[in-house]
């Protein structure tokens, strides 16, 4: 297990992350969504021991400490640009934690990326796909991973994810991935957690929200049911009137039955989620 306890970061004056908790399981990837500027970028760099948070601090459990843990593939970091996949690949060889290079060398050669071509010279897909392989391949007990995808097509982002999957599985370790790319990432994924300015606003698994959450679209001037209300996570107000995130331990069914026929109710896709809490006009912690 991976805890960012109350970790906080600030540049200058500027907070960029306040009070931030989580922890991450080995064995389940977690999705690490916010709109751009949201810090999830910042988070990752002090997970990964590349910034030191101003306040509160990040471990693994008592026997490993960070370093010895966690591999990233972080936003901004890049391979030399002189070096062949296979001089990467004898580089990536002497990390602490361990590497598969089988495993690398296969995933390279999925996306038909020659070993002997520079890594500059390579499309930018291909290069994400380069990084990728890398971290994949370690035997870290951690993976972060910030827009693995980015530059990918659907298919490659397909694979990708499928990988991340495999892995996680396989050499139980736990994997958090940043992506704006929701549908691939919902595919895959055990748990979400959600920044907005810097905070922290949900964490919580992906198989509980889709039990639980639902969205709640009443006409104009139609209030909903007080009993509801304590549920209410987020409200956003439309043309024809408001929608409602509502988390109820009862689901779909029981909130149903505290509405008239004439409101709509449905289950939220992730992509559904994240656009209600990140857009709401009221964002509560989960």
């Amino acid at each position: 297990m991976l805890n960012a306890d109350h970790v906080s970061r600030m540049f200058g004056n500027v907070p960029v992350l306040t009070d931030v908790s989580l922890s991450f399981q080995t064995g389940e990837i977690t999705a690490l969504l916010g709109p751009n500027g949201s810090g999830k970028s910042t988070l990752f760099r002090v997970m990964a021991g590349v910034l030191e948070p101003s306040s509160g601090c990040v471990h693994w459990d008592v026997s490993k400490s960070v370093a010895s843990a966690v591999a990233s593939m972080i936003d901004g970091w890049e391979p030399p640009r002189w070096a062949t996949a296979r001089r990467l690949l004898d580089l990536q060889s002497e990390v602490p934690f361990g590497f598969d290079r089988s495993y690398a060398e296969k995933l390279l050669c999925s996306q038909e990326i020659p070993l002997t071509k520079r890594y500059g010279a390579l499309s930018k897909g291909q290069r994400r796909w380069v990084c990728a392989s890398l971290t994949l391949a370690t035997r870290a007990s951690c993976l972060l991973l910030d827009e693995p995808a980015d530059g990918l097509d659907p298919r490659a982002r397909k694979k990708l994810y499928d990988a991340i999957r495999d892995v996680v599985n396989e050499r139980e370790c736990a994997a958090v991935v940043a992506t704006h790319i929701l549908p691939d990432i919902g595919r895959v994924a055990d748990a979400m957690a959600i920044l907005q300015r810097g905070r922290l606003v949900m964490h919580e698994s992906l198989e509980r929200l889709r039990e639980e959450l639902c969205e709640v679209e009443m006409a104009r001037g139609c209030p909903l049911p007080e009993n509801l209300v304590p549920h209410v996570l987020g409200h956003t107000p439309r043309a024809c009137g408001d929608a409602y995130v509502v988390r109820h331990c009862g689901g779909l069914d029981e909130v149903r039955e505290a509405l008239s026929s004439k409101d709509r109710v449905q289950r939220l896709t992730i992509d559904a989620l994240y656009q209600s809490l990140t857009e709401s006009e009221m964002v509560l912690a989960a």
